[in-house]
């Protein structure tokens, strides 16, 4: 069983809600980031952004929930003659899960794990191998470290992508967070010498989503530290942010919307660009591999509301940016 084999979900009608937008920048001279841009669909001369949170809603399962853990409930309700209700409880399941986090964890920011999460394996063919969200409703277990861990093959070689993302207003701002957090994540603690880094490769060991034990195997034997290999490691960086000028937009001549839109889309991913491509030099993580993705919505704060509503939470609190 080869690695893109076991991405957790089919992702074959995300291009119905995202476009893959190919523009020329050149922003990351001296850098290994590969630039992954995206944009909604335009449904109707108009922003598709509920047809969008219909779409990430139907991944909540896959992305919360093991799959080792879904096969053997499947097989469960299969023996007892209830498979029509598995859908069903599964999808309760996942909503839970975040519900309890969102509680939990004020300044959680699982909507843009779940959309990191979703462009990862649809986009950059890297399956989730890892599921911390069914980890993080624990309280007898600390976890932080990224927001999601893929992996993908680079030159016939296993490749690690730690996730991190941010959903704010400010894109700039959230370059400058992701940046934080990468750094914080390869810190180790003063006291333990371990980074948090280390704690998600233990977790990645001790809780591996998948399915396939000769897969499993030779993934946990990328992770040995007594095994000799190459380790190939990459930070898929994902910002969602308001794009300026987005509701003008929509408002003018139905003919001119899609160029109207790209055009100020391309303005914001060169200053976007270069505000990450500063931080990470400042911050002297320039030997690192990014994958950067971004994807533009008219108010972030909407898509919050949309989904948390769509799962039946709409009273969730809403947190200050600069604190995510």
């Amino acid at each position: 069983m080869d690695l893109l084999s076991i991405r957790s979900s089919n992702h074959d009608k995300i291009t119905e809600h995202v476009v893959v937008h190919d523009v020329d920048h050149n922003c990351f001279d001296g850098l290994e980031v590969k630039s992954n841009f995206y944009f909604l669909r335009i449904v109707n001369d108009t922003y598709g952004l509920k047809e969008f949170v219909d779409y990430i809603d139907e991944q909540i399962v896959p992305f919360c929930i093991p799959v080792n853990i879904l096969e053997r409930d499947r097989k469960r309700y299969e023996k007892n003659g209830g498979i029509h209700k598995f859908s069903t409880e599964m999808r309760a399941k996942a909503i839970n899960l975040f519900i309890i986090s969102k509680k939990q964890r004020k300044k959680s920011g699982e909507v843009g794990e779940l959309i990191l999460f979703i462009l990862q394996e649809a986009f950059l063919n890297a399956p989730q191998v890892s599921c911390k969200m069914i980890l993080k409703t624990n309280r007898a277990m600390a976890i932080h470290g990224s927001d999601g861990i893929h992996m993908t093959e680079k030159d016939g070689e296993l490749c690690v992508l730690w996730g991190e993302s941010k959903i704010y207003k400010d894109a700039k701002l959230a370059v400058k967070r992701i940046i934080e957090s990468i750094v914080s994540f390869n810190k180790p603690d003063e006291e333990s010498g371990i980074a948090p880094k280390d704690r998600d490769i233990q977790i990645l060991r001790d809780f591996p989503n998948v399915p396939d034990k000769e897969l499993e195997e030779k993934i946990l034997n990328y992770f040995d530290p007594y095994i000799e290999s190459e380790k190939k490691e990459a930070y898929s960086c994902f910002i969602g942010f308001d794009l300026e000028k987005y509701t003008e937009i929509f408002s003018r001549d139905k003919d001119t919307i899609t160029k109207t839109f790209k055009d100020e889309y391309n303005k914001q991913i060169k200053e976007i660009c270069e505000a990450f491509s500063i931080q990470i030099k400042s911050a002297n993580i320039d030997k690192f591999e990014f994958n950067f993705l971004l994807l533009p919505f008219e108010s972030v704060a909407d898509l919050r509301s949309a989904f948390f509503a769509k799962i039946g939470f709409p009273d969730y609190q809403e947190y200050e940016e600069s604190d995510e």
